[in-house]
């Protein structure tokens, strides 16, 4: 009997850990993050798409877009990214690539029916793929068709 008490109160404990761990990251295409910000803001998201680190040394902005074409013909379709001093850092290897990455969304007004959204407090940017040379096009690490 005070084993299954004992078992008892390690799984109570358990369970109470587990809820106290913070949600999971939402999975998300970018394009439903833009089309429907306030449904993510203060969430973690994890999303993908091309990233610009813009400005000098500093790196005051970045942006995350659908595509490569979309930043580099600045149509909008994309949201502001705080880089966390780790991307500072690796600037030359995530700058102008198709990123990976997850942090918390937050939305402001943005004036005219407009939101202004941006990724802040990230907690992941990897390098999802090299549009010089797509994942697709991969047949083996390094290798290319």
């Amino acid at each position: 009997m005070p084993f299954r008490v004992a078992a008892g109160f390690g799984l109570i404990a358990m369970l109470a850990g587990l809820s106290a761990m913070p949600p999971a990251p939402v999975r998300l295409s970018l394009v439903e993050l833009i089309a429907n910000p306030q449904r993510f803001d203060g969430l973690v998201v994890d999303t993908w798409g091309y990233y610009l680190a813009e400005g000098t040394m500093g790196l005051t902005a970045a942006t995350l877009s659908i595509s490569k074409q979309d930043a580099e013909n600045v149509l909008g379709n994309s949201i502001l990214v705080v880089p966390t001093s780790d991307m500072k850092s690796n600037r030359e290897k995530l700058d102008r690539m198709y990123v990976e990455i997850t942090g918390t969304v937050s939305v402001a007004d943005g004036g005219g029916g407009t939101a202004i959204v941006q990724v802040n407090h990230v907690k992941r940017c990897v390098r999802w793929s090299d549009p010089g040379h797509p994942r697709m096009l991969m047949v083996a690490p390094g290798k290319y068709k």
